[in-house]
């Protein structure tokens, strides 16, 4: 009969390729009752979650093929559908994810090596020693003598120990995190509260020091808590909220929409809210309302045309006005990224366009007005005298009223809000460059158009 084949070798799991990109639609999941997130939540969520994995909405939007290669992982496989990616996913992490599994082998090697209440023992010999006690190496893989230090998967155990300053009860809290995903019929309150406390800590200790590199792989690259709505102030970091990260198809963006609205569906039927986002979509809907925005913008500048024409008499002076206001433009925008440095532009900065259409308009009616009465002035008898005129009377007003207009955005200069502080000092920086712009461009307009009249018959 022969010598039977000896057994094939296990396949080892595929490793856990769940990364963020720019087409993931995140959500954040929110208790409608307690303040923190709690055992009866979770499993709410999680046929929550299963019910919408097996909805067509879901099987027709999720990542028809995920293709991703981590030299770190060996991460280079195809996933037909990518599940969700939330708290119930740890496990599956830990399962897959070297970095993950590592951390967790670790706390547990810290916790029987130094039975938690040395623990500080165990620190201060990697102080010492700049690495992890000799007897402990090969439990967590560390290559190399016992003097170099250990680095596994391109972390140093001792120096994240050191870093995150962890303390017994963090360390109990991580070895204890399940490595095992439950359905949600089997979720016990001991498991969630497990799951629970150790994404705590990982959360705080990812806060300290440079280790968010290190300790982020059991997140699965992103926290699953929303650090936004932590109490910090909480030993524990309670919240009720839950991130849930969802791989949206690139080829299927336009169904987000349907996606949301399915979720919200389910979510509000087994008792809890959420809200998304979803950065495509994001930048879709904002061209959209851009556009129609613009509509708005063309309108007004048709609108100015057809006023200042009909004020002016005179089209050359109309669309001269209009040619001076989008020069001001292009200098602030200038200024703006060149000289000041900033790359960022926001909506706000539309607002803009409608102000200094507004304001330049409002100053060419002033200039012009004392033009008209300096054209009609007989001791003024040559045409430069008469722009002169016109531009020293004329600019004191107008500088008055755009100089306090700058002053009053630049206050938004103090904000501590990104968007508003960048709006006021571009808006400020308009104002300025509108008041040079109508300085030296007006009087320019002015003098062509006397030039023109002069010549007409």
């Amino acid at each position: 009969g022969g010598t039977p084949a000896p057994p094939l070798p296990p396949t080892p799991p595929a490793p856990f390729c769940h990364t963020i990109r720019d087409t993931d639609m995140e959500i954040l999941l929110t208790t409608n009752g307690d303040n923190v997130l709690k055992y009866p939540d979770v499993v709410s969520m999680c046929f929550a979650l299963d019910e919408f994995e097996n909805s067509t909405v879901w099987s027709n939007s999720c990542f028809g093929a995920v293709h991703y290669l981590d030299p770190r992982t060996s991460c280079n496989h195809t996933i037909a559908c990518t599940r969700p990616l939330w708290l119930l996913s740890i496990p599956d992490i830990i399962q897959t994810h070297p970095l993950a599994e590592n951390i967790v082998q670790f706390t547990r090697t810290v916790r029987d090596l130094s039975a938690l209440d040395q623990v500080e023992g165990f620190k201060k010999v990697c102080n010492d020693t700049r690495t992890i006690p000799c007897e402990a190496r090969e439990v967590v893989g560390c290559p190399g003598p016992c003097a170099d230090p250990c680095i596994v998967h391109n972390i140093d155990l001792c120096m994240l120990l050191l870093e995150t300053n962890a303390t017994a009860d963090e360390l109990r809290a991580v070895a204890n995190t399940p490595v095992t995903r439950l359905p949600c019929s089997d979720l016990t309150e001991a498991y969630v509260d497990s799951l629970l406390a150790s994404m705590k800590v990982v959360t705080k200790w990812s806060k300290r020091s440079n280790t968010a590199d290190a300790v982020l792989p059991l997140h699965g690259g992103r926290a699953l808590f929303d650090t936004q709505h932590y109490d910090t102030s909480d030993k524990l970091l309670e919240s009720k909220y839950t991130r849930v990260t969802l791989q949206i198809n690139k080829d299927e963006l336009d169904s987000v929409p349907s996606v949301a609205k399915q979720i919200t569906d389910i979510a509000g039927k087994h008792g809890f809210s959420l809200v998304w986002r979803e950065w495509a979509t994001f930048q879709s809907e904002l061209l959209h309302q851009l556009l129609l925005d613009g509509r708005w913008a063309v309108g007004s500048i048709v609108v100015v045309v057809v006023y200042t024409s009909f004020y002016s008499k005179s089209l050359f002076l109309s669309f001269g006005a209009i040619a001076g206001i989008v020069l001001c433009l292009s200098i602030t925008f200038a200024v703006y990224r060149f000289v000041l440095g900033i790359r960022w532009v926001g909506v706000l900065h539309l607002i803009g366009l409608f102000l200094v259409a507004g304001v330049g308009t409002d100053d060419f009616f002033v200039i012009l007005a004392h033009y008209r009465k300096a054209e009609a002035d007989k001791s003024l008898p040559t045409l430069h005298q008469k722009v002169s005129r016109a531009i020293s009377e004329s600019l004191v007003t107008v500088s008055a009223t755009t100089l306090t207009t700058a002053g009053a955005f630049l206050g938004n200069y103090t904000s501590d809000i990104a968007p508003i502080k960048l709006f006021g000092l571009f808006m400020a920086v308009l104002m300025v460059c509108l008041l040079i712009t109508v300085a030296l461009w007006f009087p320019t307009l002015l003098f062509l158009y006397g030039r023109r009249r002069m010549t007409e018959p």
